[in-house]
């Protein structure tokens, strides 16, 4: 799986109180840590839920590609035994991922991207934030315009529950451009989110986890919005539209009204309490 772009610079959030590190700048040990930030949470979310089958993150490639998997080794014996040569796995994955596994599970023929979350000027990570399914939107040379999946993980920064922050994190990244390191290489900027359709994971209202209807406005306050016509569930949120879009399909979203806001709210390692929501 090749990288959807270069190196970028650490980027900070001062509403929060963190920085986001592109995880390829750390050692093998802090890109270990920051990954397990991010499945624990997330498996314990996932097997807290009786109703929910998968019990692995979407992006253990091992618990949640097998019937991918499985078929793809019937088709390379069938193959063979006709003496044909089979299709590579990204090849046939591309081609039959919709049809064997739901789309909370990420692509794994599309690149993804991890950043380590921790609090501005400190070494220890608090949380990481993975992108997936990234592809690419256009590219002028300068800049290169990508979507994604954005799933964040981290806990609750003094009085802003857990849901806010990691909606908080996936809108920074839309906002902002990544700037990368070499500056030979094109900046970054992720203008929309392609979100799960599949009952199980829709961005609904689901209390305090991560996919809940609070992650989803945080992240979607004052942009567009695709919404599923029949329950409301939204499908893509984007900062601008390509000139294919129909812009009917895209209206502006505004969240409602919250008594929390993340502006009011001391940065992590503040003196206050955390709490997690």
């Amino acid at each position: 799986m090749s990288d959807a772009f270069g190196i970028v610079e650490p980027l900070v959030s001062s509403r929060l109180g963190i920085e986001l590190v592109d995880a390829r700048t750390l050692s093998n040990e802090e890109q270990h840590v920051v990954r397990e930030l991010w499945h624990e949470p997330m498996k314990a979310l996932l097997r807290a839920d009786p109703n929910f089958v998968p019990k692995e993150t979407c992006t253990n490639q091992q618990a949640c590609l097998g019937p991918l998997l499985n078929e793809y080794v019937d088709h390379t014996e069938d193959a063979r035994a006709r003496g044909l040569e089979p299709q590579t796995f990204e090849v046939f994955e591309e081609a039959n991922h919709a049809r064997l596994l739901p789309d909370f599970i990420s692509k794994s023929y599309l690149p993804l991207h991890w950043f380590g979350l921790r609090p501005i000027g400190q070494r220890t990570f608090t949380g990481a934030l993975c992108i997936s399914n990234i592809e690419t939107v256009k590219h002028d040379g300068s800049l290169n315009t990508l979507c994604g999946w954005p799933v964040a993980v981290h806990p609750a920064i003094g009085l802003v529950d857990v849901a806010t922050v990691n909606g908080a994190i996936c809108r920074l990244v839309m906002d902002t451009d990544l700037v990368t390191v070499d500056p030979r290489e094109a900046n970054v900027d992720f203008v929309q989110w392609v979100l799960p359709q599949h009952p199980d994971a829709r961005y609904i209202a689901r209390g305090a986890n991560t996919y809940g209807r609070d992650v989803f406005e945080e992240m979607a306050d004052r942009v567009r919005v695709k919404l599923d016509p029949v329950d409301g569930a939204p499908i893509e949120i984007k900062r601008e539209l390509q000139p294919e879009d129909d812009a009917a399909e895209f209206p502006d979203y505004t969240r409602p009204t919250r008594a929390a806001a993340v502006e009011s709210v001391s940065p992590l390692g503040a003196s206050q309490p955390s709490s997690r929501g």
